[in-house]
C-alpha cells in the first residue's frame, strides 16, 4: 500500500486555487478536496512535471485566512523551485522550517513518536 507521501492529490497548476479565503468554508467545497485539521503544518510534494500537489493541510484553529495565503504563496514558489519537497509553516507570520523527514511528519500529524 502506499504511505503518506505515496499518496499525492490531482496536481495542480494554478496557485490560485490554494490561495483561496478558508474562513467559513466547509471543507467539502474547498478546491482539490483540501481538508483542514488541527496542526500548522503544511506538505506538498512537486509533480514530475513541477506541477504543485498537496500532499495534506493541517491548520490551526483561528489561522487568519489572508496570513494563510502569504503562507501559500511562499511555500508554492520554493516547492516550483525545488527548494522544499515538504515544509512547514510555522506559527501566524508563515515562517518557513526547515524540510521535514517523513517520520518527523508522522509524528507532528498523529503524535506518534517512531
Amino acid at each position: 500500500g502506499k504511505d503518506l507521501w505515496g499518496c499525492a492529490v490531482e496536481a495542480v497548476a494554478e496557485y490560485r486555487e490554494y490561495a483561496v479565503r478558508l474562513d467559513g468554508a466547509a471543507p467539502e467545497v474547498l478546491p482539490q478536496a483540501l481538508r483542514l485539521a488541527g496542526r500548522g503544518i503544511l506538505h506538498f510534494q512537486v509533480a514530475e512535471e513541477h506541477h504543485v500537489t498537496a500532499r495534506q493541510w493541517r491548520l490551526l484553529p483561528g489561522l487568519d485566512p489572508d496570513a494563510l495565503g502569504r503562507s501559500v504563496g511562499t511555500v508554492l514558489a520554493r516547492v516550483l523551485s525545488g527548494c522544499f519537497p515538504m515544509a512547514e509553516v510555522h506559527g501566524m507570520d508563515g515562517e518557513l522550517r526547515p524540510t521535514l523527514s517523513a517520520a518527523d511528519a508522522d509524528a507532528l500529524l498523529f503524535g506518534e513518536k517512531r
